[in-house]
């Protein structure tokens, strides 16, 4: 990705590269999950990989969504002022949404209903693949703006709209499917869904894939135009959501694949930020001479923050809160903390992402798209 020394306009298509942008925003579930389905791998090989891979990039891929927002944070809501709407939503994902967990597990804890508190698991499922379904809506009109291909409301509606069926059908598959699932020793009771309500989203789920697939086409068919691998981020989330719903050795992949279709977006935005801060021209993407530049230096502790709070919150703090912190065992098992700690990150980093990836957030635009606010000589 490369500057226009005269505008200070990014020049650029893709996030890094198009074999990248398509490996990254979905290629790569393909790959990796069709040998899983086809010449049966042991489902112990599939969560011993996801473990593997969990800390390199799942878990930064939450504590950066934190970083994004609670760096600065007061300064922001400063800034926002002028924008009523994201005022708020800061203020409800930032202050209101974390008071919100920490009230209802001391409820549960301390009225000792494990019921109630296992439930929050089936919301944590309900709110994630909400996420996964609107992240590949999001790939696809990022990625189809970076090549200057814009979608009409119209279209918009029935993307969004399928999104909504995707993610639907696919907790209510989960919710029949599973009947029960463990987060730590905490047994996640499903929820009763009847048949006809699940037939109606599965009809439903037929009929938005079929009229997005048209929109799709006709609209290429228009303009001469397609971002294929804006697709392929729109079209992951059938893998991961449909996946998940029947074969929970691969739900504990899919995560990661989630993940490495959200990190490139944040990775850009923070070089193109650091870039901006420290008047760097270096592109973003080039290894050369990268490690020197001056904008390499505030992105490179980004990451590694990142990294290391990852270690601390998914592992090292469940672990430590299990052991010391005294609560009725025989009622909550041997994994309160850790169950907690996982809830409150998944559904709070949905309500995070809510707020600092909207349009209408003026940092998004200005270091995705826009440019930077002081032009390079």
């Amino acid at each position: 990705m490369t500057m226009n020394p005269q505008s200070g306009a990014l020049k650029s298509t893709c996030l890094v590269s198009p074999v990248a942008d398509f490996l990254l925003v979905g290629g790569l579930s393909f790959l990796f999950i069709t040998p899983f389905i086809f010449f049966n791998i042991p489902s112990y090989s599939a969560v011993m990989l996801s473990l593997a891979l969990a800390y390199i990039i799942n878990d930064p891929h939450f504590i950066h969504s934190y970083q994004l927002m609670y760096g600065g944070f007061f300064q922001k809501l400063k800034a926002q002022k002028q924008n009523p709407n994201i005022y708020a939503r800061y203020i409800f994902a930032g202050i209101v949404v974390p008071i919100i967990f920490v009230a209802w597990f001391l409820f549960c804890i301390v009225t000792k209903n494990i019921h109630a508190l296992a439930l929050s698991g089936n919301i944590m499922v309900l709110s994630v693949g909400w996420h996964y379904a609107k992240q590949g809506y999001g790939m696809l009109i990022v990625l189809s703006a970076l090549k200057k291909i814009f979608y009409s409301s119209f279209e918009k509606n029935i993307l969004l709209l399928n999104a909504y069926m995707v993610w639907l059908s696919t907790w209510a598959l989960f919710n029949i499917r599973i009947g029960q699932i463990e987060i730590g020793d905490i047994p996640v009771p499903s929820i009763f869904i009847a048949p006809p309500l699940l037939h109606l989203l599965l009809s439903l789920l037929v009929l938005t894939t079929c009229l997005s697939i048209l929109a799709l086409g006709l609209h290429a068919i228009k303009t001469k135009k397609i971002s294929i691998n804006g697709i392929v981020g729109y079209f992951s989330a059938y893998i991961w959501l449909f996946l998940r719903s029947h074969n929970i050795a691969l739900n504990a992949l899919i995560p990661v694949f989630h993940s490495l279709q959200y990190l490139p977006f944040v990775w850009k935005y923070k070089m193109n930020e650091s870039m901006d801060k420290t008047n760097s021209p270096e592109q973003v993407f080039s290894l050369r001479g990268l490690a020197f530049a001056p904008a390499f230096k505030p992105f490179r502790r980004f990451v590694v923050t990142g990294l290391f709070i990852g270690l601390c919150a998914f592992h090292i703090a469940p672990f430590v809160l299990d052991k010391i912190v005294p609560y009725n065992h025989a009622v909550f098992g041997s994994s309160l903390f850790f169950f907690m700690i996982i809830i409150f990150i998944n559904v709070h980093h949905y309500f995070i992402d809510n707020v600092i990836w909207r349009k209408e957030n003026k940092d998004v635009g200005l270091y995705l798209f826009e440019g930077f606010k002081t032009p390079r000589a």
